[in-house]
C-alpha cells in the first residue's frame, strides 16, 4: 500500500516537472522581455502609488497584396513543343502547363518566368529563325523580361516567407535567436536578384537557390521576429516615459521627507532597466543596423515607408533609439532632482 502511494506520487510530480518544463519553452519561465517591461513597469506604478498604464498593443502594418496582371502571352502549343526536340524549354513548358500553372506560388511563379527566359537562350540557338515556334519562343521571353521584375514583386510582397516579416509575432527576438547570418545571407541572395533583373543580367541568377533560401527564412523567421520586437520594445519605452512624466520630481525629491520612495525607484531602474531592458536595447539596436539596409534595398513600398523611411516618426531604428533616449533623460533628471548618484 504505502509502496504503491509513493509510486503514485512519483508519477505525479514528474507530470509536474514535465508541466513546468513544457512553460518554461513556451514562456521562457517568466523572463522573456516582454514580462521584464510589464514587471519594470508594474514595480514603477506600486512604487508611486499609480495606476499603470495599459499594456503595449501594436497593430500589424496594412501591406497591400502585390497584384499584376500580365499582358496577353504568346502560347506554345504542343505541335511548338513537339519540334524543339532535346530543349530543356520543352519540358518546362509542359510541366507548367500541366501542373504548377494553376497551383504555383508566387516564387514558383517567379522561378518559372525567369527558367523560361534562361533556357530560351540556348533552345533559340538550336532553331531555324524562320521557324514559327522560334518566332514565339524569342517572343515569350521578351514578354517575359519585361514583366520579370512584377513577377519579383509579386514573390517579394506576396510569397509567405518573405511577406510575414512585416507581420506581427509573439516570439520575441532574443539576444540568443540563431538565424542573423543565414537570413542575411538570403536576402542579399534576393538583393543580387533585383540587381540581375535591373542590369538585365537575368542569364547569372541562380534559380535553383529560390526555394532553398526561402526554406532558411521559414525555419528561422529572424526578420519577423527582430522587426516585431523592435516596434515592441520602443512602444514600451514611450508608455514608460509617458507614464513617467506624470510625477512631480520636486515632491517626490523634497528634502523634508524621506527618500526611501526614491531610493527604490532607483533599485527598480538598475535591476530592469539597466541590467535588462538596456543590454537588450543595445542588441535590437545592433542588429537593425545590420538588417536595416537590406531591407530598404529589398523592400521599397509606400506601405512599408513607415518602418523605413528616416524621416518617419516610427523609423524602426530611430524610434527605438530616440524612445530609449527619451526614457533615460527622466531618469537622468531624477538624479539629479533626488540628488541621488545613479551608481
Amino acid at each position: 500500500m504505502i509502496h504503491s502511494l509513493v509510486i503514485n506520487k512519483l508519477r505525479e510530480l514528474r507530470v509536474l516537472l514535465l508541466s513546468a518544463t513544457v512553460c518554461c519553452v513556451m514562456t521562457g519561465c517568466g523572463n522573456a522581455i516582454s514580462d521584464i517591461n510589464d514587471t519594470y513597469l508594474s514595480r514603477l506604478a506600486n512604487t508611486l502609488n499609480l495606476s499603470p498604464p495599459d499594456t503595449v498593443k501594436l497593430s500589424n502594418l496594412n501591406v497591400p497584396h502585390y497584384e499584376f496582371t500580365a499582358q496577353q502571352q504568346t502560347t506554345i502549343g504542343l505541335l511548338q513543343l513537339a519540334q524543339l526536340n532535346q530543349c530543356k524549354l520543352a519540358g518546362l513548358v509542359a510541366e507548367h502547363n500541366n501542373q504548377l500553372g494553376k497551383t504555383a506560388s508566387p516564387a514558383n511563379v517567379f522561378k518559372y518566368h525567369l527558367e523560361f527566359i534562361q533556357a530560351s537562350q540556348q533552345c533559340l540557338q538550336t532553331l531555324p529563325a524562320e521557324q514559327k515556334v522560334h518566332q514565339q519562343i524569342m517572343a515569350a521571353s521578351n514578354t517575359k523580361k519585361r514583366d520579370l521584375i512584377h513577377y519579383f514583386n509579386a514573390m517579394l510582397y506576396n510569397e509567405i516567407e518573405l511577406a510575414r516579416a512585416w507581420q506581427l509575432t509573439y516570439t520575441p527576438l532574443t539576444m540568443t535567436t540563431a538565424g542573423v547570418v543565414e537570413t542575411e545571407h538570403a536576402l542579399s541572395y534576393f538583393i543580387k536578384i533585383k540587381q540581375h533583373i535591373a542590369s538585365n543580367d537575368i542569364a547569372n541568377i541562380d534559380s535553383l537557390e529560390i526555394v532553398k533560401q526561402l526554406e532558411i527564412l521559414n525555419t528561422f523567421r529572424f526578420n519577423q521576429k527582430l522587426i516585431s520586437s523592435a516596434r515592441q520594445q520602443a512602444a514600451y519605452n514611450q508608455i514608460t516615459s509617458q507614464f513617467l512624466k506624470q510625477v512631480d520630481l520636486q515632491s517626490l525629491c523634497r528634502k523634508s521627507r524621506n527618500n526611501q520612495q526614491a531610493t527604490i525607484l532607483h533599485n527598480i531602474f538598475n535591476k530592469f532597466y539597466l541590467k535588462k531592458i538596456q543590454p537588450y536595447q543595445a542588441y535590437l539596436v545592433g542588429t537593425l543596423e545590420r538588417m536595416l539596409p537590406l531591407y530598404e534595398t529589398l523592400w521599397q513600398s509606400p506601405a512599408l515607408n513607415v518602418l523605413l523611411d528616416d524621416n518617419s516618426e516610427q523609423h524602426l531604428l530611430n524610434n527605438l533609439k530616440s524612445s530609449a533616449k527619451q526614457h533615460v533623460i527622466w531618469w537622468q533628471k531624477f538624479y539629479k532632482t533626488c540628488e541621488i548618484s545613479p551608481t
